[in-house]
């Protein structure tokens, strides 16, 4: 199974499974997933009134967004924690290219980068 994040139409599918009284391992089994992700997603998208497939969904959307923002590191910021390690601009560069491809812009516009 590879990896991919529960639509809406898989959280309805969770919620409606569920309502008939299915396991967490068939509703797996209907949606292409691990039993894992059906159980994480009950415990994390739980509210008093119980599981609700589009209060679900607008959780996860909002999660997916508050961390989108906290990952995105600020260029100038990471470039002064990678100067503090004695990292050369060229060592530095190939860093952020590497694992923030997102910021290939800011960093080629940067002096001496």
């Amino acid at each position: 199974m590879s990896y991919t994040q529960l639509t809406e139409h898989d959280r309805i599918t969770i919620w409606s499974l569920k309502r008939e009284g299915k396991s967490q391992a068939e509703i797996a089994r209907r949606l292409g997933c691990h039993r894992s992700t059906i159980s994480r997603e009950l415990k994390r998208n739980h509210t008093q009134s119980g599981y609700d497939a589009h209060t679900a969904h607008q959780l996860a959307e909002e999660r997916r967004r508050h961390h989108k923002s906290a990952v995105t590191p600020d260029p100038g910021n990471l470039l002064g924690i990678l100067n503090t390690l004695g990292w050369s601009k060229e060592k530095q560069k190939a860093f952020i290219l590497r694992h923030h491809p997102e910021l290939r812009q800011a960093v080629e516009q940067m002096p001496g980068c």
